[in-house]
């Protein structure tokens, strides 16, 4: 799927890259920089929109009972 100018600029301000004084139009000049936007926005096109819930918790023992763990 094709990425759109708006998911870009999403990347782009989600990124550090404002606060190092590039502005959208200088970030896309550098080619290096638009290859990982390019990157980022289409891993974020590939992912799931939520992850899965758990609802319950499977109980929890430790490992091996210690000496000091029946203090």
């Amino acid at each position: 799927m094709p990425l759109t100018n708006t998911e870009l600029q999403t990347v782009f301000n989600n990124s550090k890259l404002p606060q190092l004084g590039y502005t959208f139009q200088t970030a896309l000049a550098c080619d290096a920089i638009k290859t990982c936007l390019v990157r980022i926005a289409t891993n974020m096109q590939n992912k799931p929109a939520t992850a899965p819930i758990r609802t319950s918790k499977a109980p929890q023992s430790p490992a091996k009972t210690y000496w000091f763990n029946n203090i």
